[in-house]
């Protein structure tokens, strides 16, 4: 199955065709109702926040994509599946999805990931997401990922962590799954608060 897809790790020298097809998405992406469009506004390929995109192309179309994020974080700490984007006619029609194996398309990028960033040294990766009700899912997001081969040791961290600059922003502060990528410290270096103060601030 994987090898009907084409995985593409974006650059200045990436064939034309892709890169065409990569921006025509993103316009399409921030004129669109979605509601995390605002999201990608600022995707470019300056490489000052996002060193690399990682596009699934089938049948020449995108079919998903995700960045890998390593500013504003410290020395050697990146955020994976960041941007994570799934073209409408390839994602689940069901509202409610069994997280009994992972996604094909997740399988895929986040494993082209995790070894992109331990080839460029990286010594910490971890994914976030957004709401205290989304808690369980990452949970049994990160236990899928210690079930099956190939994604390392994941660990669930019990606060929440500042994911960019604005600490009064509420959506700043997120909920974090990390891994080791290089060295065993799983220190995350980010200002964080515990759910009981979380829930004192904003409920």
């Amino acid at each position: 199955m994987l090898d009907k897809h084409i995985l593409i790790q974006l650059s200045p020298n990436t064939e034309e065709f892709y890169l065409k097809k990569f921006f025509e998405e993103i316009e399409r992406i921030k004129s669109s109702d979605d509601p995390l469009a605002k999201n990608y506004a600022d995707l470019d390929l300056s490489y000052s926040k996002f060193p690399v995109f990682h596009c699934l192309f089938k049948d020449d179309n995108l079919v998903a994509f995700s960045a890998i994020q390593t500013n504003p974080f410290p020395e050697g700490l990146c955020r994976l599946l960041t941007r994570f984007y799934i073209a409408p006619n390839y994602r689940f029609k069901k509202k409610y999805v069994r997280l009994d194996k992972p996604a094909l398309l997740t399988e895929i990028i986040l494993k082209s990931q995790l070894q992109w960033a331990k080839d460029n040294k990286l010594k910490i990766g971890f994914i976030s997401m957004q709401h205290l009700k989304r808690r369980s899912y990452l949970k049994r997001w990160t236990d899928l990922r210690n079930e099956n081969p190939g994604y390392g040791k994941w660990y669930m961290h019990n606060n929440l962590y500042l994911t960019c600059p604005y600490p009064k922003e509420k959506s700043c502060w997120q909920l974090i799954s990390s891994t080791t990528l290089n060295g065993d410290d799983t220190t995350l270096c980010l200002p964080k608060m515990s759910i009981k103060d979380y829930k004192k601030r904003w409920g």
